[in-house]
């Protein structure tokens, strides 16, 4: 199988390796029409930045930060009407070279990165939330080889307890009660995702169907080929030596455009492995022999 990749270092640093491979499309994309199988996310608007900014959110029922390191922030954690400190606390090891990251709270201390985490994860951002239903951190940690992990906790019980936790997630932006979570994708290539996800104490969801690909490059054929559609429909086609765009991503499908932003269907793959290597089928036909340029990040 091939190692599963999770978002990069940046949006940006994806973005441009991934040119590379090939031309890319402005992320203009309207899709219309239903997956043949849903999954569990959708789309949101991308983001080039690393981490949302440091300025405070406040509404009626809602206050947020993102905490920076090594500096104090003064909070009500347990919405007593008295100020707590709370600490996000990077420490760099040198002889490891290696950063580990804490959360510090009253007499608590969290380690979100320690000497058990992943040796892969290089780095942390952590936010901090007061919502209607409680207080809340979430950290994001993000590592080489595109390693990524999203941590919830939840202050239940005099003490900051971690209630849910999504591998191959890093948080683009943390606005109000929702988090944007960028994932990659290895199907024809790879492809960064976006989804919007909500959180309260049950833990992270989402209530999208159809997580949107937001680094679309193109795809030539090397063959006919007709798109799968559901609506009723004709079936749409694209022909040998066309670029197609991928644009939506289902359940063993991707939803695929022309480079006029028209919305051709879906190509639904399965995929087996051959020589240790996960390698994806249309009807039959070898990603390597569908399209001329296939290109993975790994």
């Amino acid at each position: 199988m091939k190692r599963e990749l999770n978002l990069l270092i940046s949006l940006s640093l994806s973005a441009a390796m991934l040119t590379s491979c090939g031309e890319n499309k402005p992320d203009n994309t309207e899709v219309a029409g239903n997956t043949p199988a849903q999954t569990t996310t959708e789309t949101a608007t991308s983001t080039d930045e690393e981490d949302s900014d440091d300025s405070d959110t406040t509404d009626q029922d809602f206050f947020s930060l993102q905490l920076e390191e090594n500096s104090p922030k003064e909070i009500d954690i347990d919405s007593d009407g008295q100020m707590d400190e709370i600490t996000f606390e990077s420490n760099y090891l040198e002889d490891e070279d290696k950063y580990y990251y804490d959360i510090q709270i009253k007499d608590q201390t969290i380690s979100v990165v320690d000497e058990n985490t992943d040796p892969d994860i290089e780095f942390a951002s952590a936010y901090y939330s007061q919502a209607e239903d409680g207080n809340y951190v979430i950290a994001s940690l993000s590592g080489i080889c595109c390693t990524y992990q999203t941590i919830l906790y939840r202050w239940e019980d005099g003490e900051l307890k971690e209630i849910d936790s999504l591998d191959g997630y890093k948080v683009y932006e943390f606005t109000d009660n929702n988090l944007l979570l960028g994932e990659v994708v290895d199907v024809f290539g790879t492809w960064i995702t976006s989804n919007q996800f909500y959180y309260d104490k049950t833990g992270l969801w989402t209530a999208e169907k159809h997580p949107k690909i937001t680094n679309p490059t193109g795809l030539e054929l090397k063959q006919d080929i007709t798109f799968y559609d559901e609506s009723g429909e004709e079936p749409k086609s694209a022909k040998a030596g066309d670029k197609i765009y991928p644009c939506i991503l289902g359940q063993n499908c991707i939803g695929f455009s022309d480079e006029n932003d028209e919305f051709l269907g879906y190509l639904i793959y399965s995929s087996k492995e051959e020589d240790g290597i996960e390698v994806f089928y249309v009807d039959g036909v070898s990603e390597y022999d569908l399209f001329t340029n296939v290109a993975y990040a790994s």
